[in-house]
């Protein structure tokens, strides 16, 4: 949501554009909620796992040329890179869970990531458009502020939802005290 923000804070003004490559990247992330190699390493799967990714590297390949070639986009190579990442993901995940006799559904907790994801857009899109509506800010003091907001409005959400996230930080802020 403010990829172009954290672009201008890290790299300057002139690396805005580059949020939308930082956008799509991103995407990939929601398919690596587990760890899927050392769990197919562990399984037997070298050569399954070494065959994926050295086909995956040749689709790749030859997609992005593709696309140089007849499209000239610099948004859709990204794209292209993304879906392979994402194509050698699911069938990593889809020998394990074959290995496991269970569905594929059963490895990615889609109802979680949902629960988490869509109401965690609405408040930084709302947050977003109100702050860049209302208020002139710099990228630093817009990303500031939205953090403070969002926390405890996402905080709120989970509670509210059942999700206790409390769990999850209070053994890393006791080692944090450390």
């Amino acid at each position: 949501v403010y990829a172009s923000f954290v672009m201008i804070v890290l790299y300057g003004e002139k690396y805005a554009s580059s949020g939308v490559f930082f956008q799509i990247k991103l995407i990939v992330n929601f398919f690596t909620v587990i760890s899927y190699g050392p769990l197919l390493l562990a399984i037997g799967g070298q050569k399954f796992y070494y065959n994926v990714h050295m086909f995956g590297a040749i689709i790749l390949i030859l997609l992005e040329a593709m696309a140089i070639y007849f499209f000239e986009s610099a948004y859709l190579i990204t794209i292209i890179s993304v879906i392979c990442q994402v194509g050698r993901i699911m069938f990593m995940l889809g020998f394990i869970a074959k290995y496991f006799k269970i569905s594929i559904t059963n490895l990615i907790p889609l109802k979680l990531i949902f629960e988490l994801t869509i109401p965690a857009l609405i408040i930084l899109y709302f947050l977003k458009f109100l702050i860049i509506n209302f208020v002139e800010l710099k990228p630093l003091p817009i990303l500031i502020i939205s953090f403070i907001i969002y926390c405890p409005l996402f905080f709120l959400w989970t509670n509210f939802r059942g999700i206790d996230y409390r769990a999850l930080i209070t053994p890393l802020l006791k080692k944090v005290k450390k």
